[in-house]
C-alpha cells in the first residue's frame, strides 16, 4: 500500500499486518475470522458496530469455564464493570496478556467481571479446538482462573475485526472504552468514578477519517502566513493521540523507501527507544533476518537517573510519540533523515547518545552430531510447514525449505532481550521437525539433540545506542 496515496476514509487497520514477531507466543499475529468474512450486501456506514457511549448489545455465551455457571447473558452482569477481551489461538499478544489479566480478574473481582472471549469460526478448519487448546496448555502452564468462553457469533455481533480487542463496559452496560489493552491503573481509576483515557480499538466497520497524503498536523488550508503545507522544511514532535492514525514507515535503509524518495519521513504510536532506532540504525525495530538482526541491539542502553520517558504504556498512549519530518528533496537520503532526527532529539530531550560496540546475550544454533545434521537435506517434495496437529506449541517443523524458515520458531524459547544466531552454516533445504514445549528452552534442546542441533547461550559484540545524561 503506497502510504503517499490520497486516502480520505479508511479503516485504521488497513495498517495492521500479519508479521512475525520475536516475543510473540505464536510466530504470527493475525487478524481475527471477522476481517475474512465476506463483506456485507449494505454499504459500511449502514452495518452497526459497537461505539463508545451507547448500551452494549445483549449477548449469551453459552459455553463458560471458571464460572459459576456454563452460559450467561451481558446483561447478567450489570452493578459490576464488566470487561470483555476478545482474542485467538493464533494471537501472540493475546496469549501474552493471559497472566496480566489473570491477575487484574483477580484483584478486582468483587468490582469487574472480566470474561476472555476466545472467537472462533467453524468454517476454518480446527478453530474450536486449536482455540480450546491454547488456553488449556496456558491454563495448565500458569494457572490461569478467570473466566473464559468460547463463541463463533461474536466476531459478527460486535463486529470484531482484528484481536486484541476489548470492550470496558460500566455497570449500566454503557461502553465506555474499545481498547487493545487495558492497564491497573485505569481499572482503579474506573471504579473511582474518574474520566480514564484508553488506546482506541476499531471495529470492522467503523472508520477513521485521515488524508495520509498530507503531511501531520496539516490541512492545506490556509493558516498564519498562508497554506500550512506550504514549508520547504519541517520537524514535528507530538504525542500520540487517537486522531492520528497507526504510521509505520519502512526502513530508511530499505531501497524502497518512500522517506528518501518524498523527503517525508513520518511515524506514530513510537516510543523513545524507536525514536532513537529509527534516528541512529533507520529503523524503528530490528527484524529478525534483517542485515542488521546480527549487529545491531534491539535493546537501548540507558545511563539515565530517570527512565520514565523510556516506559511505554499502550493501554493508555502514554509514553508514545508521532514525528514529521520533511526535508527539501535534494537532500533527502538516509543518512540526512537520521542526522536531522538526531538533532531533533538532542534538542528535544537532551540526552547525549552514542553508538557503541557492547557484548550482548546471545543465542547460538549449533551443530552437537554432523552426521545427524547431514541428514536433514531435503528428500524433495512441495515446500511446506508442519506442526503438532496445527499446534505451533507442541512442535513444529518444515519440509524442502531453509533453516531460516524454521528457527524462526525457536524465537518463542529464548529471552525476549536476546538474538538467535544461525551458526550452522546449513545452506541446503531441509527436511527438520521436533515434538516440544516450543516455549522451552530445555524441550527445544532436548528435540534438537536428535537432529544433531543444539541453541547455546553466548555473548557477542553488536552496536547498542547508549543514552547518557548531559
Amino acid at each position: 500500500m503506497d502510504m503517499r496515496k490520497k486516502i480520505l476514509e479508511y479503516p485504521q487497520h488497513t495498517f495492521l499486518a500479519v508479521v512475525i514477531v520475536a516475543s510473540s507466543f505464536l510466530m504470527f499475529a493475525v487478524f481475527s475470522a471477522g476481517a475474512q468474512q465476506v463483506k456485507s450486501e449494505k454499504e459500511d456506514d449502514e452495518i452497526s458496530y459497537p461505539k463508545v457511549g451507547e448500551q452494549i448489545e445483549d449477548h449469551v455465551f453459552t459455553e463458560l469455564e471458571n464460572y459459576a455457571a456454563s452460559s450467561a447473558k451481558v446483561s447478567d452482569f450489570r452493578g459490576k464493570w464488566l470487561i470483555l477481551d476478545f482474542w485467538g489461538w493464533a494471537c501472540g499478544s493475546c496469549i501474552n496478556s493471559f497472566p496480566k489479566m489473570d491477575k487484574l480478574a483477580k484483584e478486582f473481582k468483587d468490582q469487574i467481571q472480566l470474561i476472555m472471549v476466545g472467537s472462533y469460526q467453524p468454517k476454518f478448519k480446527d478453530s474450536y479446538r486449536k482455540t480450546k487448546e491454547v488456553f488449556r496448555l496456558r491454563k495448565n502452564d500458569l494457572g490461569l482462573s478467570f473466566t473464559v468462553a468460547y463463541d463463533s457469533l461474536v466476531d459478527r455481533k460486535y463486529d470484531i475485526y482484528s484481536v486484541p480487542y476489548i470492550l470496558v463496559v460500566d455497570p449500566n452496560g454503557k461502553i465506555v472504552a474499545k481498547t487493545s489493552a487495558v492497564s491497573r491503573e485505569q481499572l482503579k481509576e474506573l471504579i473511582a468514578g474518574k474520566e480514564v483515557p484508553f488506546a482506541k480499538a476499531f471495529s470492522g466497520h467503523e472508520k477513521l477519517e485521515y488524508n495520509t497524503a498530507l503531511p501531520l498536523l496539516t490541512t492545506g488550508n490556509l493558516a498564519n502566513g498562508g497554506v500550512d503545507t506550504g514549508f520547504a522544511f519541517r520537524s514535528i514532535l507530538v504525542k500520540h493521540n487517537n486522531k492520528i492514525a497507526l504510521l509505520r514507515p519502512r526502513p530508511l535503509t530499505h531501497p524502497q523507501s518512500e522517506a528518501v524518495k518524498s523527503g517525508v519521513y513520518e511515524i506514530s504510536r513510537i516510543g523513545l527507544s524507536g525514536l532513537y532506532k529509527a534516528a541512529y540504525f533507520g529503523a524503528s525495530s530490528i527484524l529478525f533476518g534483517g542485515k542488521d538482526y546480527e549487529q545491531q541491539s534491539e535493546q537501548l542502553e540507558l545511563n539515565i537517573k530517570d527512565k520514565s520517558p523510556f516506559v511505554e504504556n499502550k493501554a493508555n498512549l502514554s509514553g508514545l510519540w508521532a514525528y514529521s519530518l520533511k526535508l527539501p528533496t535534494s537532500k533527502s537520503s538516509a543518512s540526512e533523515i537520521m542526522t536531522a532526527m538526531q538533532s531533533d532529539l538532542k534538542r528535544f530531550f537532551g540526552y547525549n547518545v552514542n553508538v557503541e560496540k557492547r557484548k550482548k546475550l546471545v543465542h547460538k544454533l549449533i551443530i552437537i552430531d554432523t552426521l545427524l545434521a547431514r541428514a536433514l537435506a531435503t528428500k524433495g517434495g512441495k515446500p511446506s510447514y508442519k506442526s503438532e496437529e496445527g499446534m505451533e506449541i507442541k512442535g513444529y517443523g518444515v519440509i524442502n525449505k531453509r533453516l531460516f524458515d524454521f528457527t524462526q520458531a525457536l524465537l518463542k524459547c529464548i529471552p525476549p532481550e536476546s538474538v538467535l544466531l544461525d551458526r550452522t552454516g546449513i545452506t541446503f533445504n531441509v527436511d527438520i521437525y521436533i515434538k516440544a514445549n516450543m516455549m522451552s528452552l530445555t524441550a527445544v534442546n532436548d528435540a534438537l539433540e536428535k537432529v544433531g542441533l543444539c541453541i547455546k547461550p553466548d555473548e557477542e559484540e553488536m552496536d547498542v545506542i547508549v543514552v547518557r545524561d548531559e
